[in-house]
């Protein structure tokens, strides 16, 4: 039985107020994945929550949900190898070479039913890299459960919509244990699948005109906006959040003027208060996608004061990704192993400064053409996607 301690981060809107490394570390709040697969260890294994001045485990279990908590975990070890051997997973470990000097093991994709071979040191799961063996190919772990964590149950894993941006859709295989296709219990669905019924809803629009959602398989034209919209018949205020991908390399940058247009004709038939909030995130090359080779734009977001006419009120809201946030993480996901990516996090914070000090340094982390993770096998084809998308971008129309 071996000593594992769980390593768990604050809420990172809380992150930037802090800089110990310490401090990054607060009160449990476990994705369900995560519990998961700490429960499965614990059937094995002695469990603690640690942080990283913890002297008492041998192993340290760390969930890194995004870019921002790779970022985050180099920061925390300063750069050094702990003395606990180190084991990461989650959404956000996608190039595990960059992170050679800081661990003992990654997993690739989903993690149950393995924890413990890995912490075991099987180097036959095939999905686990491990810092020993760092040229085994590798295959992306696709789920093997639903995991149900009570408050919280998974309804889906992947994607059956496959947008050429997104990396969830083409890192996972699209499972479904709903009956139809359904996010965790916060609201999100497709544009077209929106429920009025409920109060505030989000969904993916992605693309400020026809044109951009045509090129990135997002298909939706303004006409299918305004007979969306028209549905919406309750009396109460509909609080609409709508995510947009913006500045895609095949784009000259923001034009709202289709937009407008849309809003326009959708305010002549919509009856009741709708109030849009267009949350703007700059375009970032994804790997595994058809897009993982495309360029990061300079282009900072666009913000639109707050419009109305009819019922419709909407306004863009800049909490996505910034520009300086897509070249940290095209930074950490494309970074080849012989760059000094964890010297450069430890010497800079993300910022717009940083953003072109990335662009100096690793130019093949921004300018595009270079293929990230070779040595990790995809679920699907992206070469066929990569041709399509490519074929779109040469179009003036969407079909």
């Amino acid at each position: 039985m071996a000593r594992v301690g769980v390593l768990y981060f604050r809420q990172e809107k809380d992150r930037n107020k802090h800089t110990k490394s310490a401090s990054l570390f607060d009160t449990p709040k476990l994705t369900i994945g995560f519990q998961y697969i700490v429960n499965e260890a614990a059937k094995e294994h002695e469990i603690r929550y640690v942080d990283t001045t913890d002297t008492w485990a041998d192993y340290w279990l760390a969930s890194l949900v995004s870019w921002y908590d790779v970022y985050n975990i180099i920061r925390a070890l300063g750069g050094k190898k702990p003395r606990a051997k180190l084991i990461v997973g989650g959404p956000g470990v996608l190039n595990p070479w960059i992170l050679h000097d800081l661990i003992y093991a990654a997993v690739i994709g989903r993690g149950e039913g393995i924890i413990n071979r890995v912490i075991d040191g099987d180097k036959t799961v095939s999905n686990a890299y491990f810092y020993n063996s760092p040229d085994r190919r590798l295959i992306i772990g696709q789920p093997t459960v639903q995991i149900d964590g009570g408050y919280e149950k998974e309804c889906a894993c992947g994607c059956p919509k496959k947008c050429f941006f997104c990396e969830y859709g083409w890192k996972y295989r699209y499972t479904d244990w709903s009956g139809q296709y359904s996010e965790y219990a916060n609201g999100e669905t497709f544009f077209r699948d929106i429920d009025f019924s409920r109060g505030r809803v989000t969904a993916g629009l992605d693309g400020i005109t026809e044109h951009e959602r045509y090129v990135v398989n997002k298909k939706l034209s303004p006409q299918e906006i305004v007979d969306t919209l028209a549905k919406h018949t309750i009396r109460d205020n509909m609080v609409l959040k709508l995510f947009c991908v913006t500045a895609y390399p095949f784009t000259d940058g923001y034009n709202f003027d289709e937009w407008e247009y849309t809003i326009a004709m959708a305010s002549k038939v919509v009856k009741n208060p709708i109030t849009i909030m267009l949350s703007l995130s700059h375009f970032c090359p994804m790997p595994f996608t058809p897009m993982e080779e495309e360029r990061v734009l300079f282009f900072d977001r666009l913000q639109q004061a707050p419009k109305t006419i009819g019922k419709i009120k909407w306004a863009t809201y800049l909490q996505g990704t910034t520009v300086s946030s897509a070249a940290y993480e095209s930074m950490i996901y494309r970074g080849k192993e012989d760059d000094d990516i964890i010297g450069f996090i430890l010497r800079n914070t993300p910022s717009g400064e940083t953003a072109r000090k990335i662009r100096e340094s690793f130019p093949h982390v921004i300018n595009g053409g270079y293929v990230p993770v070779p040595l990790i096998e995809r679920p699907y084809n992206v070469e066929n996607g990569k041709k399509e998308y490519r074929r779109r971008i040469l179009t003036t129309g969407s079909t």
